[in-house]
């Protein structure tokens, strides 16, 4: 199931995005992932986005088409609104975390953990000035 959690005011003057892929699949995760990503995109104030891949598994190929046009339409105002993001995934690798930093161009950080990511997304050192 594909959940997207919106924290209004996680720190001061910054949204917490939660973008959560759990156990159990449904037929509306597609649907509820790209309109998800739709909201994400939407977003005009500078936000924190944690995205917990823990219970992702592999998109299909279509999903992963649509993504990437979403990302290529999104890129920009991503990259100038994200302040910072934390990824949870199953076995965080240093590729990953190189790919993820490239993609959002904010400070990431991979972990196990969804208290780790929470904590770093939160914390007072992590900047979260928005870029021009």
């Amino acid at each position: 199931m594909i959940t997207l959690e919106i924290r209004p005011d996680a720190r001061p003057g910054l949204a917490l995005m939660h973008l959560a892929f759990r156990p159990p699949r449904v037929d509306e995760d597609a649907a509820r992932y790209l309109a998800a990503l739709e909201r994400i995109g939407a977003q005009e104030a500078p936000f924190l986005l944690l995205l917990d891949l823990a219970g992702a598994g592999m998109a299909p190929p279509e999903l992963r088409r649509q993504e990437a046009r979403w990302l290529k339409k999104n890129r920009d105002g991503l990259r100038a609104r994200l302040c910072a993001a934390a990824v949870v995934m199953s076995r965080p690798t240093p590729r990953a975390e190189q790919s993820f930093a490239r993609l959002f161009d904010a400070p990431v950080l991979l972990s196990d953990s969804r208290a780790a990511a929470l904590s770093f997304l939160l914390s007072p050192t992590v900047e979260t000035e928005a870029r021009p």
